[in-house]
């Protein structure tokens, strides 16, 4: 908690007060509320905290019972628990950085798939992404999946009637339909 906090060990005793100084207004009532049921059950909450220098840190807060049995606290002390910070900021971090660049590897794809769809089916541009919105919920694949069996067929199709019907069996999935278009 100390290091995490920027606090120097012997600086400060491990308080009620000392964590609710350090956690972000927004989540203050939520750790209060954890602390009066910590002590008869466990309890865990993901909440924003600010260390001495002002830093903000996404951390893992839990909460439990201290294993102390009553009998050997002290008379002034009401209840104590026991817990633990586990700093996920980084990892949250990296997660998000990586969530950000599948989705802009993907997007190409997808826009590519709409503007198949598009010329195929003569659609607008935000029909051409529920009809590639339905075919994907319909088969249980990513958008960016559909997309790309549409991608990777589009270059065997050929303007003409059998066009729509071999696309719309691309995007079904069906692999007949798929085999069915000839190699250029």
């Amino acid at each position: 908690m100390y290091a995490l906090l920027g606090r120097e060990q012997d600086a400060l005793a491990p308080s009620t007060a000392l964590l609710l100084h350090h956690v972000d207004p927004a989540h203050r009532a939520e750790v209060r509320a954890m602390l009066q049921e910590a002590p008869e059950r466990g309890v865990a909450a993901r909440i924003q905290v600010q260390t001495a220098s002002r830093r903000p840190r996404t951390v893992i807060l839990t909460l439990g019972p201290d294993g102390c049995p009553e009998t050997e606290r002290p008379s002034w002390l009401k209840r104590s628990v026991a817990g633990s910070l586990l700093d996920v900021t980084d990892s949250e971090r990296h997660a998000s950085t990586r969530a950000v660049r599948a989705a802009t590897n993907h997007r190409a794809t997808i826009e590519q798939a709409k503007g198949i769809a598009m010329t195929v089916y003569g659609l607008s541009e935000d029909a051409a992404f529920l009809l590639l919105s339905y075919f994907s919920q319909s088969r249980n694949l990513r958008l960016h999946q559909v997309a790309q069996q549409l991608v990777d067929q589009a270059a065997r199709l050929t303007p003409g009637r059998d066009c729509r019907r071999l696309a719309e069996g691309i995007l079904a999935g069906d692999q007949d339909a798929a085999a069915r278009v000839p190699r250029s």
